[in-house]
């Protein structure tokens, strides 16, 4: 294997476009560390990072709930005939 000592510095950030990766993949060939991957590995953590940043977004919404029908529920109002509720 040829070490030549010079050092690859990966910005993942950069890594965005096809192209940037190309250029990677070929000086990883020239090093002969072709067979390790490494630009599906930085694609593949890429698309973790968006997965988990989508997941964690928080998104403010209005959720409207009909209750149709229950049974059995519990006054909270002692002598009182007041309307039962429930947790949702």
């Amino acid at each position: 294997m040829h070490m030549s000592g010079e050092s690859i510095y990966i910005d993942v950030a950069k890594m965005i476009s096809p192209l940037e990766r190309n250029e990677l993949e070929l000086k990883l060939r020239e090093i002969q560390c072709g067979d390790l991957q490494i630009p599906l590995h930085l694609a593949n953590l890429e698309s973790d990072e968006n997965l988990k940043r989508a997941l964690l977004a928080q998104i403010k919404c209005t959720v409207r709930v009909y209750i149709i029908e229950a049974f059995d529920l519990a006054s909270r109002d002692i002598g009182s005939p007041s309307d039962p509720y429930l947790y949702i």
